[in-house]
């Protein structure tokens, strides 16, 4: 039976602990002996640490391709709010330059606003530029780097092996995010750490309000910090309604799963041909949130064997652009430089415009 992908949305604070039926008593029993027993990092901390103040972490899953600068708005009203302590923005691969970056922001976010309000500290646990993570990422993240994965897809010599190369790039990928992930939780403990000596006059108080801003797949870090035992807060930025079949694929991976074949067909024809079809027709201008949505609108008029008629009629010729757009075109979706047209869908058309 095939394994349907987690919609992130659905979890909660009181996740699901599954066990299989075929566990011996005997493995109960290691398992669950005190030597084996998992010590919650947030237990460990406050042994080694009891004048700290509690740590209660808020976490705002966003979409962070930096399409619009309108993608950090749910950000920005955190940071407005003038409860945030510190604030741990998302910078893989960062240097010195960066966080400079990120602090100019903050200092232009807080001085438009009509109150005087309490600067966060903003502090790092991310993988800097030089780690091998960060290094490896490189063959993923980038946008010519997406690119090129497309081109490597749109030309398998099959359609089976297609969809196995962009499975392939996108399970190596989750494995980088999760040990990325793991590294992340590691560097709590030291960053709060120098946060605190660094800024002990501002630090006499009870709980530290963290605002940990993240790209929207990182639900598992969201679980993975509840595991734990940190107090977490955890919601989507304002807008995010739903991931790019190739981002479902990710966070697929990411979580342990194994996609469905629906998936992996839809998840290949967003990368090979409508994220990149979709990016140069928009040219940056909507919201991630809405530009996801389009991909997905565009890929859910294909079923699997349209999917795998697309890739015939275009891994061996060069002008595949015009092949596929003349698809489109008899599913009434027209990609011009003026945007996507969807005449099957007004009211998804008029919310672009909006």
């Amino acid at each position: 039976m095939e394994q349907s992908s987690p919609d992130p949305r659905d979890q909660n604070d009181s996740e699901p602990v599954l066990v299989p039926s075929d566990i011996r008593a005997e493995s109960i029993e290691v398992a669950q002996s005190p030597e084996n027993e998992h010590r919650p990092l947030a237990s460990e901390i406050r042994e080694r640490h009891p004048d700290w103040p509690e740590l209660e972490f808020s976490v705002i899953l966003q979409s962070h391709f930096g399409r619009s600068p309108h993608d950090n708005d749910t950000t920005d009203e955190a940071l407005l709010s003038g409860k945030v302590d510190i604030y741990i923005p998302e910078e893989a691969g960062w240097k010195t330059s960066h966080i400079d970056s990120v602090t100019r922001r903050v200092d232009q976010l807080l001085a438009s606003s009509d109150k005087r309000l309490p600067k966060p500290i903003i502090a790092v646990i991310d993988i800097p530029y030089d780690h091998p993570l960060a290094v490896a990422a490189q063959n993923h993240v980038p946008l010519d780097a997406v690119r090129a994965q497309g081109n490597a897809i749109r030309r398998a010599p099959s359609f089976a092996e297609a969809i196995n190369l962009n499975a392939k790039s996108n399970r190596e990928f989750a494995d980088l995010q999760r040990q990325r992930e793991e590294y992340m939780i590691s560097q709590i403990e030291p960053a709060i750490e120098q946060v605190l000596i660094d800024n002990s006059s501002r630090m006499p108080k009870p709980a530290l309000n963290i605002l940990l801003s993240i790209g929207a797949t990182h639900t598992t870090l969201v679980s993975r910090l509840r595991e734990e035992g940190f107090s977490i807060e955890s919601r989507f930025a304002a807008g995010h309604t739903r991931f790019t079949y190739d981002n479902e694929l990710n966070l697929t991976y990411m979580q342990g799963l194994e996609p469905s074949e629906e998936l992996l067909a839809a998840a290949w024809l967003d990368r090979a041909y409508i994220f990149p079809f979709i990016t140069d027709a928009i040219k940056g201008e909507l919201p991630t949130p809405i530009m996801a949505e389009l991909e997905r609108s565009i890929v859910d008029q294909f079923s699997v064997a349209e999917i795998e008629d697309v890739f015939e009629r275009t891994h061996t010729i060069e002008k595949n652009a015009d092949v596929l757009f003349a698809m489109l075109k008899d599913k009434a979706i027209i990609i011009g430089d003026d945007g996507v047209n969807f005449r099957f869908n007004e009211s998804l058309l008029r919310s672009t415009k909006s």
